[in-house]
């Protein structure tokens, strides 16, 4: 009897010394790196008119609630996450040394298709991906952070190197990993197209990493196959901001928006009103920029989207 306790007591001190050289090892290991995996395409993006005032469009949308700081795109800090640490939305102005000046435009391509950054390492945060828009939106993003408007310009502005928790290099190594690169160029739908108001809502804008039940269940490559696609109950807070319950997008009649009318859905997105005459609540602003139909596709889409009752997430803030 005594040799067996012997020997599961060698085999557990054996064990814990290879649990303990691993968790040692994962601790000083850097977070992994993808240049070699994913190479840089040669592209050459044109700064026509057109594509600048798209950017622009989708810039208003997507970067500035993160990125935007004293009017420049400059970044500052964001949120302190479990088990991610203090994160820090960069600096995307055209500083080569703070900024992204340095980026070629197949680096920026490669950054908005897979989240790797210039140096291969992986962007944290993670949500700037948009792994099914269209060629022509992402060089209409590029072609604006090339442009002369005033939120781009070079600022010197140091956004604190991202300092990896040990949980955090855990789940970089295992399971994060770039989004795939598209095997062929994905066509902008016309206004026309019935898939149009999905590919906003979905593939360019990104409505459901806010609104679905948490950016760590997202699905950026299929947004459907997101937990509680749509239906709201995701925590948001930018900065200091108190945490706000992203709402439910789906056309549930009481805990949705299945009672708004079209124009009730265009005064909330271009205005900021719900139909009660109350403001949306922050991050969620007016965009008046954005095309009426284009709003009125997105609510035709919405119109599609199985409907859930209220997010999962809300009741543990209520």
């Amino acid at each position: 009897m005594k040799k067996i306790f012997k020997f599961l007591g060698i085999s557990l001190g054996a064990l814990l010394g290879l649990v303990l050289i691993a968790v040692t090892t994962l601790n000083v290991k850097s977070l992994p790196n993808y240049q070699q995996a994913f190479p840089v395409e040669k592209i050459d993006v044109k700064l026509t008119p057109q594509r600048i005032s798209n950017g622009a469009e989708i810039s208003a949308v997507l970067c500035n609630h993160c990125h935007g700081d004293k009017g420049k795109l400059e970044g500052k800090w964001v949120i302190t996450e479990e088990p991610f640490g203090e994160i820090y939305a960069p600096n995307i102005t055209q500083d080569e040394t703070f900024g992204i000046g340095a980026y070629s435009d197949g680096e920026l391509y490669r950054l908005l298709r897979t989240g790797i950054k210039k140096d291969g390492s992986l962007a944290v945060p993670m949500m700037m991906r948009f792994p099914t828009a269209a060629e022509e939106d992402l060089y209409s993003i590029i072609a604006y952070l090339r442009s002369d408007a005033k939120a781009v310009q070079a600022s010197q502005k140091e956004i604190p190197a991202y300092e990896a928790p040990f949980l955090a290099k855990l789940i970089f190594n295992l399971a994060l990993k770039p989004l795939p690169l598209p095997k062929k160029t994905i066509p902008k739908p016309q206004r026309s197209d019935k898939g149009y108001g999905q590919y906003l809502a979905n593939s360019l804008y990104a409505c459901y990493d806010c609104h679905s039940s948490s950016f760590e269940s997202n699905d950026f490559v299929t947004p459907e196959n997101s937990v509680g696609f749509l239906g709201g109950g995701n925590p948001i807070a930018v900065g200091d901001m108190e945490a706000v319950i992203s709402p439910n997008l789906t056309m549930h009649e009481s805990e949705g928006i299945g009672s708004w009318t079209s124009e009730e859905f265009l005064a909330a997105v271009k205005y900021g009103k719900k139909p009660d005459g109350s403001n949306l609540a922050y991050p969620m602003l007016p965009y008046t920029f954005l095309d009426s139909s284009d709003i009125f596709a997105i609510h035709d889409y919405l119109k599609t989207v199985p409907i859930l009752p209220k997010g999962e997430n809300l009741a543990s803030l209520e």
